[in-house]
């Protein structure tokens, strides 16, 4: 069993991020850029940029069709990247792929055509881009990329599944009303409500619950989940029943894990308290 949560990120939030790629035959250089303007790229000496996508707000695997944005990352970084190679570079088509078992992107650009990724150069708007791709440093040059670390944006859960699970159900605040001693009574319901549901992930360790604990290979914790998410970004968790989008309920974004055994830092459970946004 195995039990998946991924957070859409929004570059409008997070921060500007950029990439220089390097195309060895002829040391051709370009940028590939996320931010509040969409993703987008230019010739890496400061020309003129051009617009891939106008979306800012996307994921690593995709929630498009319950929210219409949030698509899948892999695809338009491929489109970009093949865009500007044909623009600024020598014309390659690029092969960007996710794997949602690894926890993996690879890059490549087709048979012997080397190239190089480079974060350093961008400074902190290179740092996120590394994160996101999840690598640990600049690369290249290679034929391809794969992550080297756990990319950001997504959660591995140890127990593989979910524990104490209500299923969907409603607030009581979907409806109020009263009665009188002499039997007459009233109801005010709601026509449509959201749905709840809650869960929770049990047995984590330190390393994966608290950002100061994180591991070189895995540095993206439940709480950097929490402290990016404060419930306005969507959640997709993925086991081995159902695919699901939520958002946090209010009353447990403030970030507070529970020990799963009392006076022991060994394993942790993780509140998870949801509106359901669809199902995939």
């Amino acid at each position: 069993m195995a039990l998946r949560v991924i957070s859409g990120l929004n570059f409008k939030k997070v921060g500007d991020h950029k990439m220089r790629v390097t195309e060895s035959t002829g040391s051709l250089d370009f940028d590939i850029i996320l931010d509040d303007l969409g993703v987008q790229y230019d010739d890496a000496a400061g020309g003129a940029r051009t617009v891939e996508s106008a979306v800012t707000q996307w994921a690593h695997e995709d929630m498009s069709s319950i929210l219409t944005v949030y698509d899948d990352f892999a695809g338009i970084l491929k489109t970009a990247l093949d865009n500007a190679s044909n623009t600024h570079g020598n014309g390659w088509t690029y092969t960007v792929t996710w794997d949602s078992s690894a926890f993996t992107y690879a890059i490549s650009a087709g048979g012997a055509n080397a190239f190089t990724l480079a974060f350093a150069v961008h400074g902190d708007d290179g740092t996120r881009f590394r994160n996101l791709l999840g690598h640990d440093g600049d690369i290249g040059p290679g034929f391809t990329a794969t992550s080297d670390v756990r990319p950001y944006y997504i959660n591995d859960a140890a127990g593989g599944a979910k524990s104490n699970v209500s299923d969907d159900y409603e607030p009581p605040e979907v409806a109020s009303g009263g009665f009188t001693l002499g039997g007459l009574f009233f109801t005010v319901s709601a026509d449509e409500v959201a749905k709840w549901y809650d869960f929770d992930l049990m047995f984590e360790d330190h390393a994966a619950t608290a950002k100061r604990k994180v591991t070189a290979a895995v540095p993206w914790s439940f709480e950097h989940l929490w402290e990016h998410n404060r419930g306005t970004e969507p959640l997709l968790v993925v086991d081995a029943v159902d695919s699901t989008v939520f958002y946090l309920r209010p009353e447990i974004v403030p970030w507070r894990p529970d020990r799963a055994s009392p006076d022991w830092d060994g394993a942790w459970a993780i509140p998870f308290r949801c509106y359901v946004r669809g199902r995939l």
